[in-house]
């Protein structure tokens, strides 16, 4: 994704550009007929440029700032197919995720460079409590 803004008279000029790759994988085990079970998993990456001209009272400042953000996260489910084509699905959402990302911004009338790194590690599972289970339905092409 691409952004850009500017606003007149040339107070200040924003620009920001975004480049991502995703990848889900499932993986179906019978444990009865028409009965599956299943987990599945995401990974993602994303990468981030933007750019920052303000002028004030003719001093022209520039901040750009550079990041990264990779994550991988897994689904377990069940999956009942009523016919050929048509499956009920039933999953924990987000049971497991891992995600990073780092962020390093410039400034053009200071030596100040800003850097932020972030891990999580997270789960849908808290207390017990089974509250993010999805249900949906699949249809089958082929």
């Amino acid at each position: 994704t691409s952004q850009k803004q500017e606003v007149l008279p040339n107070s200040y000029k924003s620009i920001a550009n975004q480049i991502g790759l995703n990848f889900f994988s499932a993986y179906y085990k019978q444990l009865a007929k028409n009965l599956y079970g299943f987990i599945s998993w995401n990974a993602s990456g994303n990468y981030g440029f933007s750019s920052y001209n303000s002028n004030s009272g003719g001093v022209e400042s520039i901040q750009k700032t550079n990041s990264i953000n990779i994550g991988i996260s897994a689904v377990p489910g069940i999956t009942y197919k009523l016919n050929k084509r048509l499956l009920v699905n039933a999953a924990l959402n987000n049971i497991l995720a891992v995600s990073f990302s780092g962020s390093k911004t410039t400034y053009s009338n200071s030596s100040q460079v800003d850097k932020n790194n972030r891990f999580n590690l997270s789960s849908s599972l808290s207390g017990g409590s089974l509250g993010n289970i999805g249900i949906g339905f699949s249809y089958l092409l082929k």
